[in-house]
């Protein structure tokens, strides 16, 4: 009710303040003795409408503390480049192919999911790969797999990737500080990171490597063949 009296009184104001002043005129003209009268009610009415009008507005803003701020309408150009930008494919099959979040150790307690830690034998090099897995049920957790810097099968030390040659014809070659010589590799190390984790997802996931940490020196053995796997 109170806001239908305001919307009223700000569209139709100019009406009744004219209305009150015949009535006023009327009574001054006709009935002199009551014009000092309606003078003074006029005055009181125009008083109590505009108190009415301020104090309805200020609870109003009590209610209403935050003024909201209109978006800025956008141009007709700016809405045809946002719409012509073609969607980043290549991202979002990467994206895709990740599977869920990595899960830390800090965040499955009490799930029975833990963190393995594993390597991945590859021809003469080893990769540090980890995952979290279930370990008594043999469950792999989407997701969680990681692979480490690589390091010499023979030597247990870090190794790193070199290339030459032209764009068309690059040759790859690994380095070890304590092997004799470099020894010749057919991918890059990002490229041959991508191999590791690719094969150790599809394993896992076939369940044909077992859950469980492993051993530097296993995972020695295992590369020169001393150990099955």
């Amino acid at each position: 009710m109170e806001e239908g009296f305001v919307r009223f009184m700000r569209k139709w104001y100019y009406f009744v303040g004219v209305g009150l002043a015949l009535l006023a005129t009327l009574f001054a003209v006709f009935i002199p003795a009551l014009a000092v009268v309606m003078i003074i009610i006029v005055l009181a009415a125009a008083g109590f409408l505009l108190y009415y009008y301020y104090k309805y507005d200020i609870l109003k803003r009590e209610k209403n503390p935050v003024k909201k701020v209109p978006k800025p309408l956008m141009k007709v150009e700016d809405i045809q480049a946002e719409s012509s930008v073609m969607p980043d494919l290549d991202e979002m099959a990467r994206l895709a192919a990740q599977g869920a979040p990595t899960i830390k150790r800090h965040m499955i307690e009490g799930s029975g999911m833990d963190m393995v830690e594993r390597y991945f034998p590859l021809g003469e090099i080893l990769f540090p790969i980890t995952f979290t897995a279930d370990r008594e049920r043999g469950k792999y957790q989407e997701g969680s797999f990681e692979v480490g810097e690589p390091v010499c099968l023979w030597h247990t030390t870090s190794v790193w990737f070199s290339a030459s040659g032209p764009n068309d014809n690059v040759q790859y070659m690994v380095h070890c500080s304590k092997c004799p010589a470099p020894k010749a590799i057919q991918k890059s190390l990002e490229d041959t990171k991508k191999i590791v984790e690719f094969v150790s997802v599809t394993t896992l996931r076939q369940g044909k490597m077992q859950m469980r940490d492993e051993t530097l020196m296993e995972a020695v053995k295992r590369g020169t063949g001393e150990l099955p796997g």
